[in-house]
Parts: C-alpha cells; structure tokens; sequence
C-alpha cells in the first residue's frame, strides 16, 4: 500500500490495515457476482444426482477448517429431523475421514464440480453454510461462495466476522450464528427448525443486486 496510488481491498479490516501502512484511504470492492438466471431446485438437485424430496443444508469451497461445526451441528439434530441431508462440494473427500457411519449415510459428497455445477449447487441448496472462526484470516477475507449463495436465492447461516458480519446487517437471507463454535451450533438448531417449519428468512433480491452485482 505505501507504494500504491490507490488501493483497493475485499474487507473493511485489510481497509483500515492498509490505511495504517500509507496514509491514504483504501477502497473496499466486495466480491460480487453477475445478475442471471439460475435453474430452480428441483433441477439442479437432478443434474447433481441430489434426493429432490428432502431438506438440504450444503457447503462448497475448499477453505473448509470449521466444516467440522457442520458435522457437529447436524449430529445433534440428525435424529429429529429425518428429511434433513448434509450437500458438500470442493473440499477434498479427506475431511469425511472422521464422520460416523451413521452420520455418512446422511451426507452427499459430490467433490470437485464445474463452475456451472457449483452454480447447480447454490440452487440446490434450502440453507447454506458457512461457519467462520474468529481469528485474522476470516476477519480479512469475504469469502465468494456467500455471494454465490445469495446469488441463486438461497439463504445462508454464516458466522458474524469480518465482512460477512458487515454484510449481514443489511440482509435479511443471511441467519446470523455469532463467532464462537457454540454460536453457530445454537444458530444451527434453530436454522433447521426454521427450516422444517417453513419460517426461513426471505431474500430482499433490490438489498442483494445493490450489495453484490458487479453491474453497479
């Protein structure tokens, strides 16, 4: 930043830390997405081999340290809630390596996809997931699959750090689940009831293309 005549950041947290380093104001640009069309539920639950009759939490992205608030969060409402299935994309098939028979049978692992297949993914989706801890990397980044999430009308349970904490404000799709592990599982059990209930937050689609259409 001390060499630049402008910079520009992803967060309000490496703003204010490149502010520190030269003095001048930083510029954040999000990360956003282009307005189109995306396929409805039932169709990209086809295309992705997904059951089209049952209640999906999901995760993608290969940044995936807290996945494991997702294994537990769904152990502890398995046994109440017998429509709801786990959906996870792009981590390696790796982080399963400690799930419980019990637990696998209830989770979709689709690995690696297309950019057009993540976008299939977002539209599968009843919630999506995204579980952040509160240290100095999540502070800093806007993660792209929360945008993506939004994008294809999907609500999202995301931790409150960093810029998604900042975003969450003026959103009423995104379910707020604090910044700690017990957070986010107290958030978690009541997402899923929201969801079998039929009560999830709706989506303000003017609130999104203002926040994240990369044509304003």
């Amino acid at each position: 930043p001390r060499r630049a005549d402008k910079t520009t950041t992803c967060s309000k947290y490496l703003a204010t830390q490149a502010k520190k380093e030269s003095g001048q104001p930083a510029t954040v640009v999000g990360n956003g997405v282009w307005p189109r069309k995306f396929v409805g539920k039932r169709e990209a639950r086809e295309a992705l081999g997904l059951r089209v009759d049952a209640q999906y939490v999901g995760f993608m992205g290969r940044t995936c340290d807290e996945i494991n608030w997702c294994f537990d969060g769904l152990r502890e409402v398995v046994q109440t809630h017998p429509q709801l299935r786990f959906a996870i994309c792009g981590a390696p098939e790796s982080v399963l390596a400690n799930v419980d028979s019990v637990l696998r049978k209830r989770i979709d692992y689709l690995g690696q996809l297309t950019p057009q297949g993540a976008e299939s993914f977002s539209s599968s989706l009843d919630v999506g997931l995204l579980p952040l801890q509160d240290n100095l990397f999540n502070r800093s980044r806007f993660p792209i699959k929360l945008a993506e999430y939004l994008a294809a009308g999907t609500p999202v349970l995301c931790s409150s750090v960093g810029e998604c904490a900042e975003i969450a404000r003026g959103q009423s799709g995104i379910i707020e689940a604090g910044s700690s592990r017990e957070e986010w599982l107290l958030a978690f059990r009541s997402a899923v009831q929201s969801l079998a209930a039929q009560k999830l937050p709706m989506l303000n689609s003017s609130i999104l293309a203002d926040t994240f259409s990369w044509t304003r």
